[in-house]
């Protein structure tokens, strides 16, 4: 089941608080949700195009970056 969009009874279920005074909400989102952002944050995290200094870049590579972050979110 892959929705994009969830429906008032799916998000009515996970709301597990609010905050105020600027308004907020929590919620637990499930396992593959969960499971979908570790697997992201992984991948992002050896991109050296988000980490490394500016002045050790070089175009080539970082539009090589770029287009392999693409392509994992796209996934």
């Amino acid at each position: 089941m892959n929705k994009l969009l969830l429906t008032f009874q799916e998000i009515k279920n996970r709301i597990t608080g609010f905050s105020f005074p600027l308004f907020g909400v929590s919620w637990q989102p499930n396992e593959s949700e969960i499971k979908i952002a570790q697997n992201i944050i992984n991948q992002l995290e050896d991109r050296r195009v988000l980490y490394s200094p500016y002045e050790l870049e070089r175009p080539h590579y970082c539009i090589e970056s770029i287009l392999r972050i693409r392509e994992c979110l796209t996934q």
